[in-house]
């Protein structure tokens, strides 16, 4: 997982999708770590597949650990 991110980074990539409603704490906390170092950005995703479906059946359904995302000129914030 660290490899491709990485390989992406000095592809040019911009940020990671860090939240995932799949990624556990421990998945979450080393991605989010790993972009930081690196100076990317960390967003989550925010899938919807209709209200029957057993995962993404609402919006943002992913959890960030505390963890706060690293949005960059994204960010309404800033």
């Amino acid at each position: 997982m660290l490899s491709t991110i990485e390989r992406f980074h000095a592809l040019g990539m911009d940020g990671v999708e860090a939240f995932y409603i799949t990624h556990t704490r421990e998945n979450t906390q080393l991605i989010a770590d790993r972009c930081a170092e690196l100076g990317l950005l960390t967003t989550g995703s925010a899938d919807f597949h209709g209200p029957e479906n057993r995962q993404f059946s609402k919006f943002m359904a992913f959890d960030t650990f505390g963890i706060e995302p690293n949005l960059g000129p994204i960010d309404s914030g800033s």
